[in-house]
């Protein structure tokens, strides 16, 4: 399959009104849409992408009139500045063409990379002459860092991240005394077993010896319990 943001580049530059598919993860692909089973096709130039319906949250069909207005407008956008796909842009939102919309301020870049409104429109924020993403201005303007999905001081985050180091740490630290515990019970064990066995040997030992030679007639020797002393 390829990939999906090479696909969606090329999805939102079509020329006409297509079908789109909102993905779960937020990504948005628009072409020709063929659906097989459990499988979600999307025709797109230069190629198409297969997705498992699973990972689709919608998809969207225009009317066919919504379809025709659309191409009616883009085709009459020839010649236009910037303002003419950001018009478009805005009327396609509406719409609740997003995907087209999107391709629309997208354009109106491509004529215009200062174009304010589709800056703003596509979430940029403008700081001492430069348009920044999001994330570039809660950085470079605000001074804030991302952490664990939340915006704070970065001296916050520093102090944070020191304190996830020393828990880190201390769990490090716990864990290897449970083990090294652990270990230590293991050769507790093996020497309590051990001195079982030694005192069981000595009994053994013991019982042995308890024993006497008898001296029997011609010389031989009977090994036994030892006889009785005469009363």
């Amino acid at each position: 399959m390829k990939k999906i943001s090479w696909i969606w580049m090329a999805a939102i530059a079509l020329p006409a009104a297509a079908d789109e598919v909102i993905l779960k993860n937020g990504s948005k692909l628009e072409g020709v849409i063929r659906e097989e089973g459990n499988q979600v096709t999307v025709e797109v130039p230069g190629g198409s992408v297969t997705i498992d319906r699973s990972q689709v949250k919608s998809i969207n069909r225009p009317s066919e009139k919504l379809s025709d207005e659309y191409d009616r407008r883009l085709q009459g956008l020839n010649g236009e500045g910037a303002s003419g796909y950001y018009d478009l842009a805005l009327w396609s939102r509406q719409q609740g063409m997003e995907a087209r919309a999107q391709g629309m301020f997208r354009r109106a870049l491509e004529i215009d990379p200062d174009h304010e409104g589709s800056r703003k429109a596509l979430g940029y924020r403008s700081f001492k002459g430069a348009w920044l993403t999001e994330d570039q201005y809660m950085t470079a303007a605000l001074g804030l860092v991302r952490h664990q999905g939340q915006w704070l001081p970065a001296e916050t985050v520093a102090e944070l991240r020191k304190s996830e180091n020393e828990l880190q740490l201390a769990q490090m630290k716990q864990q290897a005394e449970a083990a090294k515990a652990e270990q230590q019970t293991r050769v507790d064990l093996l020497r309590a077993a051990t001195e079982r066995d030694t005192a069981n040997y000595a009994r053994e030992e013991k019982l042995l010896n308890r024993t006497s030679a008898v001296q029997l007639p011609w010389g031989l020797r009977y090994w036994g319990p030892a006889a009785a002393r005469g009363e």
